[in-house]
């Protein structure tokens, strides 16, 4: 501030004395904080403060006059509406944020104030009155000649009133104001019902407002005359925005006529939303209707938010006359849904339907499709896609916010096939712009605008393009050729060659024969041959496949195709090192909906073939094309790529360079064939849309070159997936004594089974390890490394999180060096978390330690394995602690432990619904008094469990209710410790997601139980509640226990695992085979 010499606060402060009953308070430090912000000594403030939060209420109370503030109040008042008027950061003025909406509670002085730095700042964008209140027509006509000053006097570009009544006279001061502006770019008018005054006197006038660029006027009523006059009138206006007016069905016919003759307006954007889409649908037809030109280019932009199907409907209906060209108004139209529409309703079988037309004579520009609820829009897709397959006239399409799946995908892509006009697609916020599909879209949209230059002539000829399933295109003798030839130049009888050869070469159909004046044209259509049989370089056929390398293959002529070959002939056939034969099976991620087309395989060899030859200058000779496969001779390998039988999957088979290793093969295999394959897969020549994914082929088919249709195969990431639980359920089953005893190598032992294959091989297996790559393999480890560590790191949390709460809990035993039974001491916390901590230490130091190692000639897979075992080592160890822990936080009396009772109750109602904590419990009700399984490796839910049905009574309300608490105590630190994830019980109870959100807030001990360990106490109401629980569960241990709980007694082997535990079957079964537990 100007000659500030100290900040407002010190001046505040020395004026206390002036009021003897201010000298007390001290400034609020939301007061300080603001203040000093204003100033520009703390974070930049760009908005103007509420002062009728709570914290300003001092000083700007909600109710008392502005007269009543007196001493030092009162100068702490002015101070901050000073500060609020010399600030030159605030970009918008929202007057009701500062008074809280009644402008009485300011002053006129203390306006003048406030509104003092903003007439001269270059700054300010936007000013804004938003449902204002007043005592006197003299306070609003004050304030209103304000912002008229700060119109004509500041950078504001936008004015906003908003449901605020003014009257005659002070609509008067502000059109006045608005003629004498010349910044003014925006002036939208919300709810108000002198709007017609105000447009009539400001804009329509001969003198009126040449500034005004935009127009937006929402929720207002009988505006017909007064619109027309102002777009007559008012050159200057480039866009004017209806929201969800109310006028007659007539007015809205007399502005469409309005808008298609003499509107100046570029854009006149019409809008309804909720409700009013079905209460004005005969004025948006009128509308639509009346605007309509065949001669002018449309200005209308409509949008509609839609509440149910009804409207959905409507506007569905209206959509179609629009695409088949009836209606001629619209240049935008977007339809949006408002919030879930409910049950669907019956449909119409076809509600866009073209009715033969062509789309042709549509001239929408712009369509957008704001869609939440995605059953209701599958239909809608559909129709939609096939009424765009023949437009030429929409350009852009939005997307965005919409839920889009796979199939959809799939279905845009097939329709960017055939319909080379759009060009901008706009897919923000939906799971397309995350997964990578925005980007195949896009590319497929660029690629569009190169096919449309080569294109022209066919479109120009009016030929149809359906999709592309085959790349025949016969002119001579086609009912097309006439009309396709009188397209063409004066004097032309015919097409250039040239151009069809360059269509066809770049579609990827076929490709010149060296030397001849012949095509080779994979055939995908059996019952037209190729001319593949007249080139030599093409003789051989399927049936002929053998690795030419081996010798086998002299000749095609008289070999038996494999699918005929015997047994005995593959016995007596030379063989080769298993491990220079590799498979890869690039197949449909789901086989039953999606497959590759026809023509897919033929233009991927055809793709293929002139990749390698054009760009990695590999010889004519060593890339040859069949009907069902291509052969290639790359960097000493032997390749086969061969189309799948079904069409859904594509089979790469290599033979691997006797001077490769294995894994410099395979990345050579992945880079050069298997990711280009995936990539034209994505392109819109192509089968854009569909998901592939890879797999291996037992290793025994690629040798024997096996038929594709026959050969075993398995998606890597299932074979991954089995090799991870294998290598888990080992570690599961090794006992915390045992680990020295485990060697590394034995954990690699998985092996996949191969199915037998008739009149082939019988059941065969091969090491997991062998069948997936060098980096698969090391990323199985990698993932099993990183999931134990984080495992291990979330449980050291939870521990910490019971020590912290067990030392609240003891207070009086910090300093003792002999806790009790039932007590811990922070020495012995810090101890144990010491151990923990050195541990961890060491583990880490055994991953820094990787590279030394390896140097040393070491494994470092079996070396990882090796970390593996520490790691679940630790964690069984640290669990074991956090276990006992835990029983403590909850009291579990030792004496039950002797006599064997549960200690992981919980409480359910009569539907096995988890109770939260604020569940309000009446007499009456039935609830289910549940055990877990109390598994050494961590307690969980036990799968359809009957539980015990108590009813709910004035004498057993107080421990159940402890017990919800119990469990909740339970989940609150499994969830701490990360065991919701680990053991699976976040999985197991219903809602989990909503219950963490309220779990991980509790204390972890209840406020009343906290009271009283604070004190030196215990919980009586928990020991009242363990009581109650032993005396209900003890009529029921002896004979129907395990069928109503499915839980079994069982001993560990060792006494720190637990002693005694109710465990389910599956855990029972699985101790006994790890022998954990005695029999």
């Amino acid at each position: 501030m100007e000659g500030a010499g100290a900040s407002n606060v010190s001046r505040a402060a020395e004026t206390r004395g002036m009021d003897s009953a201010d000298e007390a308070p001290e400034l609020p430090s939301a007061v300080q904080d603001l203040i000093r912000r204003l100033e520009g000594k703390g974070e930049p403030i760009t908005d103007l403060p509420e002062l009728s939060e709570k914290e300003f209420w001092d000083f700007f109370p909600k109710i008392a006059s502005p007269a009543t503030i007196t001493g030092w109040r009162s100068q702490v008042r002015l101070q901050v509406l000073e500060a609020i008027g010399n600030c030159n950061t605030f970009e918008s003025l929202d007057v009701d944020i500062i008074c809280g909406g009644d402008i009485s509670r300011l002053t006129e002085s203390e306006w003048e104030v406030v509104f003092r730095g903003f007439k001269s700042s270059t700054v300010l964008e936007t000013i804004s009155l938003w449902d204002l209140e007043w005592s006197s027509d003299a306070e609003v006509e004050s304030l209103c000649s304000q912002i008229g000053r700060m119109l004509n006097s500041s950078s504001v570009k936008k004015l906003r009133i908003v449901d605020t009544n003014l009257s005659e006279e002070t609509v008067g001061i502000l059109s006045q104001a608005l003629i004498q502006s010349s910044s003014l770019k925006v002036l939208a008018l919300y709810g108000v019902k002198w709007g017609e005054a105000l447009l009539l006197n400001a804009l329509a006038r001969d003198d009126g407002n040449r500034s005004i660029e935009r127009l937006w006027l929402q929720r207002m009523d009988g505006l017909g005359g007064c619109l027309r006059e102002v777009l007559t009138s008012n050159p200057s206006l480039k866009e004017v925005r209806l929201n969800n007016l109310r006028m007659s069905s007539e007015e809205w016919r007399q502005l469409g006529e309005f808008i298609r003759d003499n509107a100046i307006a570029t854009n006149t954007q019409v809008s309804f939303d909720g409700k009013y889409v079905g209460d004005n649908w005969e004025s948006i037809e009128t509308l639509a209707r009346a605007a309509s030109s065949n001669v002018k280019d449309p200005t209308v932009e409509l949008v509609l938010c839609f509440l149910g199907d009804d409207e959905l409907m409507l506007s569905l209906n209206l959509l179609g006359r629009v695409l088949r060209g009836e209606i001629k108004s619209l240049k935008s139209f977007s339809i949006m849904e408002c919030r879930s529409s409910g049950a669907n309703q019956d449909r119409p079988e076809s509600f866009l339907s073209m009715k033969g037309q062509t789309g042709e004579a549509s001239v929408l520009k712009r369509l957008g499709l704001h869609v939440e609820k995605e059953d209701a829009w599958k239909e809608v897709w559909k129709e939609l896609l096939l009424c765009l397959r023949g437009n030429t006239s929409l350009t852009h399409l939005e997307l965005s916010s919409s839920r889009l799946d796979e199939e959809a995908f799939r279905d845009l892509m097939g329709l960017l096939q055939v319909n080379l006009t759009l060009q901008e697609i706009d897919l923000s916020r939906t799971p397309w712009e995350r997964d990578g599909k925005g980007a195949l879209i896009q590319a497929a949209l660029k690629q569009n605008q190169k096919r449309a230059a080569y294109m022209s002539v066919f479109v120009e000829a009016k030929l149809k393009f359906g999709d592309a399933k085959a790349g025949r295109l016969f002119l001579c003798g086609s009912p097309l050729a006439e009309e396709f030839l009188r397209k063409q130049p004066h004097g032309q009888k015919g097409v250039d060659r040239e151009l069809i050869e360059n269509i066809l070469i770049n579609l990827d159909l076929c490709f010149k024969v060296e030397d001849t004046s012949q095509y080779f044209i994979p055939s995908f259509i059996p019952e037209h041959a190729s001319t593949e049989g007249q080139k030599p370089q093409e003789e051989k056929d399927l049936g002929s496949m053998a690795w030419e390398s081996r010798g086998e293959h002299a000749s095609s002529e008289g070999q038996k195709p494999p699918e005929e070959k015997d047994l005995e002939s593959i016995a007596s056939e030379p063989r080769r090192e298993t491990s220079q034969f590799v498979g890869i099976r690039i197949q449909c991620q789901d086989g039953r909906t999606m497959s590759l087309t026809a023509a897919f395989f033929p233009c991927f060899q055809m793709f293929m073939r002139r990749k390698l030859i054009s760009e990695m200058c590999v010889s004519k000779k060593l890339v040859t094309c069949f009907r069902h496969y291509l052969r290639l001779f790359l960097d000493g390998h032997e390749i086969y790529v061969e189309q799948g039988k079904s069409h859904n999957y594509v089979d790469v088979l290599m033979l691997l360079s006797k001077h490769k290793s294995r894994s410099k093969a395979l990345q050579y295999l992945m880079k050069h064939i298997v990711k280009e394959l995936i990539s034209f897969c994505a392109s819109s020549k192509g089968c854009p849309g569909v998901a592939l994914v890879l797999g291996v082929i037992q290793t025994h088919c690629v040798e024997k070159l096996i038929p594709s249709h026959l050969r075993g195969a398995i998606l890597i990431e299932e074979l991954k997936s089995n090799f991870i639980r294998d290598i888990n359920d080992k570690l599961e089953d090794i006992q915390l004594d045992r680990f020295h005893l485990v060697k590394e190598e034995e954990l690699f032992s998985y092996e996949h089974s191969w199915d037998a294959i008739g009149g082939h091989t019988g059941v065969i297996s091969e090491r997991a390890r062998d069948l997936l790559w060098e980096n698969d393999v090391e990323a199985v480890v990698n993932e099993i490394q990183q999931k134990r560590m984080q495992q291990l790191g979330s449980l050291q949390q939870g521990l910490n999180e019971v020590n912290k709460d067990l030392i609240h809990s003891y207070p009086e035993m910090k300093d003792s060096n002999r806790p009790s039974s039932r007590c811990l001491s922070r020495e012995s916390t810090s101890v144990e978390s010491r151990e923990i901590r050195d541990a961890l230490e060491r583990i880490e130091k055994k991953v820094d330690g990787v590279d030394e190692r390896l140097r040393l000639g070491l494994q470092r897979l079996e070396m990882k394995m090796g970390q593996i075992l520490s790691l679940q080592q630790e964690f069984l160890s640290t669990l074991s602690d956090f276990m006992s822990k835990v029983d403590r936080i909850i009291e579990y009396p030792l004496e039950f432990q002797q006599t064997r009772a549960p200690k992981r109750p919980y409480v359910t109602d009569d539907v096995n619904i988890f109770y939260r904590m604020s569940a309000k419990l009446h007499v009456g009700i039935t609830v289910r008094l549940h055990l877990m399984c109390e598994s050494e490796t961590g307690f969980h839910l036990v799968k359809d469990q009957e539980g015990l049905k108590i009813r709910f009574d004035r004498e057993n309300c107080g421990w159940i209710r402890k017990t919800i608490e119990i469990s909740f105590k339970l989940m609150y630190y499994a969830a701490k410790a990360g065991l919701d994830a680990t053991l699976g019980v976040g999985q197991a109870i219903p809602d989990w997601g909503d219950l963490k959100s309220d779990i991980v807030k509790l204390d972890g001990i209840s406020d009343r139980d906290r009271r009283a360990v604070l004190k030196g106490g215990e919980s009586m109401e928990l020991e009242e509640a363990w009581l109650r629980i032993q005396q209900t569960l003890a009529p029921r241990l002896r004979d129907n226990y395990s069928s109503i709980f499915k839980l079994y007694q069982v001993k560990y082997v060792r006494l720190e695992l637990g002693g005694h535990a109710w465990v389910c079957e599956e855990c029972m079964e699985k101790g006994r085979r790890s022998g954990i537990l005695t029999n």
